[in-house]
């Protein structure tokens, strides 16, 4: 009986180690594998090895469909792979002595006469796998390929991947045909790999220069041009010393180190380490590294601990782990990252929201958090340091707990050691140095209490008085809007006695806290559940090289003057939907902007690209949205016809575009950081660019994304606001 499992839709950036914690957590793990391609990338699914056949079958019960690193994985008991010799019609009349071992079922041992040999090899033998070049057509024939002069080559494509969807892939191009050959003994699936075809020579050269990848199934799949020749892929040596190697090489998770990552800033530093904004070179993704010093014996238990409990602790509602490696004298812990900042920056937000918004953020952030508590707490593990600082946003509002450092798990103890911040510690914590899971509890509530009232609920005029007034259990005076059920449990949870505190799956059993779990569990993400199917190569059209430079995909004004500069950006968009995201930099003032513009539109030198407004859409940097210019309005002097309420953004922050021209009403949406902007456009034209303005000297702007979807990741909800396209706006 097996022991094995086969895992599939995992992350491609999930490693064999994580995944070997994950099943680690139902019973002892043999081995952990990944399947990787040719350049050393993981393919998407693996193999555990778990101790015996009733472990494997546990895991398979607890594990099937759980959610490891942003993907519900798959799990199925991997089946030994079958001799398809023996599945073989032609074999079944060779002579006896001709079934026994060696190649092709032929004995190494017995000899042949000159009457076997001659039959030998009069057989038909069945065609020899040729690499990539031949494919087998639906009816089960070797087929040659056709003039490659007018296909590319798609590989890594997952197996479930069908015609249509390639398709679509390409949909923005004049596509004639697509070609995905099936597997010999399960036609529903591909062999990974397949063909597509254009019009012409000029239609394949303008994808293989604008598409750089496309992406199926989660899976990264690489283009290239298609090739006449056949090809057969060298037969590998074995038993060598080297080959043993480089084997052993290519089943070792891929581990970066800190020369994969572009540090962009530093985002805080202090005794316990410095915090990092990296983006990774291979893919562009933003994430936040923790530095920390791995020093001396005591230092390096730390920050070995950190990492195992961070590994424990990764939920829907906690920060998510990503990896970690070592740096010279630093560990480096590589962690999501989180756009809306911490809980902090929300709280000083949050004074000047209407009553009611409060209201309903603290459900929201009670919620998320009372999740994260029990998610802890079940697995036997207290917080000790819950506190707005350490309680994250991400880019769809969700609050994530972070900051594990300080997290212990309970064994025997009935308490842990007293350590945090002393603000956000419990009368306990004051009072005995102890800690226990009612601990986090408490944190929990004054973190909602402060969010409510626009305050700490213990609040003195000094860091003394705050402690006394949590010692004596002097909790300020609750105002008439916070009542009923709400009230009830957030005074439970402050209680200065742990034991009538109730637990955090008490709380979330709450009538109260069942009904946010309806409405709001969780949000759905803005960009989580949208596929980019192709990654676009864009290309700057500048009208005059002597006010500034590209420098791939940045444009970067020259410092001797203060002329306009509006680049559009190539390719063309039509039929497909689209998004483009810049970040601007090194600008003095608020002149600069992005939007979309006709395709017909071509930009003067020394041009702004407003004109009179009717070709453009512009998102200004001070958050109003432009088009229609009146008569003696200026640019940026504010015109009448500019509507406000978007977000204003400033250099450095990231900003997008999408538009959705395969809609009946082509839809124009803006976000800044991720979060989506509530006036949007309608009725835009059905070909369209891209652009960036910039005006001051040796300011400059990069393209961090720009891709096709496989739908529009906009929400428009109920307080989003249309605006129509060729109108005269009246705010």
């Amino acid at each position: 009986m097996s022991n094995k499992l086969f895992v599939k839709n995992l992350n491609l950036d999930t490693s064999a180690l994580a995944l070997g914690h994950l099943f680690e957590t139902v019973g002892t793990v043999n081995s952990a594998s990944l399947a990787k391609d040719n350049n050393g990338l993981s393919r998407g699914f693996g193999f555990v090895e778990m101790e015996n056949h009733e472990t494997a079958l546990r895991a398979l019960q607890q594990l099937d469909k759980h959610e490891l690193e942003g993907r519900q994985i798959h799990i199925e008991l991997s089946r030994d792979k079958p001799n398809t010799f023996q599945n073989q019609q032609w074999q079944r009349s060779l002579p006896r002595r001709f079934r026994r071992g060696g190649y092709m079922g032929v004995s190494q041992r017995a000899p042949m006469n000159r009457y076997d040999s001659q039959m030998f090899r009069s057989m038909t033998l069945p065609r020899p796998r040729m690499h990539r070049r031949p494919f087998r057509a639906r009816d089960g024939q070797w087929q040659d390929r056709k003039d490659s002069s007018v296909r590319i080559y798609v590989s890594n494509l997952p197996f479930t991947a069908t015609e249509e969807e390639l398709q679509v892939s390409f949909a923005n191009y004049r596509v004639t045909e697509v070609i995905l050959p099936k597997r010999r003994y399960n036609t529903s699936l591909n062999v990974g790999y397949g063909f597509v075809e254009f019009e012409d020579e000029e239609e394949q050269h303008r994808v293989l220069q604008e598409v750089k990848e496309i992406t199926l199934g989660g899976r990264q799949c690489r283009i290239e041009v298609a090739h006449d020749q056949l090809t057969k892929p060298e037969e590998e040596e074995t038993g060598t010393q080297k080959d043993k190697e480089t084997l052993i090489q290519r089943n070792q998770p891929r581990v970066h180190t800190l020369a994969d990552f572009d540090v962009l800033e530093e985002l805080s530093g202090g005794a316990f380490g410095r915090i990092l904004l990296v983006r990774l070179k291979r893919t562009g993704e933003v994430f936040v590294m923790k530095r920390i010093s791995y020093i001396g014996d005591q230092k390096k238990k730390m920050a070995d601990d950190e990492v195992d409990m961070l590994k424990q602790v990764q939920s829907l509602h906690v920060v998510k782990f990503i990896e970690s490696f070592v740096d010279g004298i630093d560990m480096c812990i590589v962690l999501e990252h989180c756009s809306g900042g911490n809980m902090r920056k929300l709280l000083d937000e949050m004074k000047m929201w209407p009553i009611e918004d409060r209201k309903k953020r603290g459900y929201f952030i009670l919620y998320q958090i009372l999740s994260a508590l029990e998610f802890l707490h079940s697995r036997n593990i207290v917080h000790r340091d819950l506190k707005p600082e350490n309680v994250l946003i991400d880019k769809d509002g969700n609050a994530k707990t972070g900051d594990y450092g300080l997290a212990q798990k309970m064994e025997s103890k009935s308490y842990l050691k007293a350590v945090g911040t002393k603000v956000y510690a419990p009368n306990e914590a004051h009072k005995e140095e102890k800690m226990t899971f009612m601990s986090d509890i408490w944190s929990a509530g004054v973190i909602v209490l402060e969010a409510l009232l626009g305050r700490h609920p213990f609040e003195g005029e000094t860091q003394e008085e705050t402690i006394r007034n949590i010692k004596n259990g002097r909790v300020a005076q609750i105002p008439d809007y916070i009542s009923g059920d709400l009230k009830t449990m957030l005074l439970r949870m402050v209680d200065p006695e742990p034991t009538r505190r109730p637990t955090a799956k008490e709380l979330l059993s709450m009538d109260l806290m069942m009904i946010q779990a309806d409405i709001i569990n969780p949000p759905k993400p803005i960009i989580a559940t949208v596929q980019a199917i192709a990654m676009l190569n864009p290309t700057l059209n500048v009208p005059n090289d002597e006010n500034g430079r590209i420098d791939g995909s940045s444009f970067i004004h020259t410092s001797d003057n203060n002329n306009k500069c509006t680049i559009t950006v190539s390719p063309v968009i039509e039929k497909s939907i689209a998004r483009i995201e810049f970040v601007f930099k090194d600008h003095e003032d608020s002149s600069f902007c992005f939007g979309i513009v006709d395709n017909s539109t071509v930009y003067l030198p020394n041009e702004a690209p407003a004109r009179d407004g009717r070709n453009t859409i512009r998102y200004l940097s001070n958050g109003n949205l432009g088009h229609i210019i009146r008569q003696q309005a200026g640019f940026f002097s504010g015109s009448s016809a500019a509507v406000k309420g978007n977000a204003a953004f400033t250099c450095g922050q990231h900003v997008a575009c999408e538009v959705d021209l395969r809609s009946s009403v082509r839809c124009v949406t803006f976000f800044v950081e991720g979060f989506e902007q509530k006036n949007y456009v309608i009725q835009a034209p059905e070909a369209v660019r891209f652009f960036a303005y910039v005006q001051n000297p040796s300011s400059q702007f990069q393209i961090t994304k720009f891709q096709l979807l496989s739908a529009s990741s906009a929400r428009h909800l109920s307080e989003s606001k249309p605006w129509e396209w060729g109108k005269d706006w009246k705010q």
